[in-house]
């Protein structure tokens, strides 16, 4: 084989299967196993935006689990995110996406990503109150115990 493919390209991939046979190559293996080999051969590759969009969620993914611990042990985020207005290559205004770092952006950063995450946890409330009702409503096996939340999250919010 000697150009490389794409994923999207079935019968190229089952080619890149047959060449890893034809060499001499073990069936019985994890499937991780085979595509090393098809990676490695240069038999599969990913068009340059699919790259990048793996690229972009990976990056997000350590930007938000990223953590940094105060003198007192609690975690705290390293980096903030908040939506905020772009203007993209053709001048049309878009909500984007932004990080920073939490002991370094600005005042007005930091408000909208504390405000949108605020935000963001009273939609899952929301959410969790209308499926309790619902719930509660709907099935009958909780009928002699329906489900109660309480939705003052002092305590949880001030332990250790």
């Amino acid at each position: 084989m000697s150009t490389t493919k794409t994923h999207d390209d079935v019968a190229t991939m089952e080619a890149a299967i047959q060449a890893y046979i034809d060499a001499g190559n073990p069936l019985e293996v994890p499937r991780s196993e085979i595509a090393g080999w098809i990676v490695f051969h240069g038999l599969y590759d990913v068009p340059y935006e699919d790259k990048l969009k793996k690229c972009g969620e990976e990056v997000a993914k350590a930007l938000n689990k990223a953590s940094v611990t105060n003198a007192r042990g609690n975690k705290a985020r390293r980096f903030l995110s908040a939506r905020l207005d772009r203007e993209d290559e053709n001048g049309n205004v878009k909500q984007k996406p932004l990080w920073d770092l939490t002991e370094s952006c600005s005042a007005y950063f930091a408000h909208t990503a504390a405000e949108q995450m605020r935000n963001c946890i009273a939609g899952d409330c929301r959410s969790l109150n209308n499926t309790v009702v619902y719930a509660n409503a709907n099935n009958l096996n909780l009928a002699d115990d329906q489900i109660q939340i309480v939705f003052d999250f002092t305590t949880d919010v001030n332990e250790q």
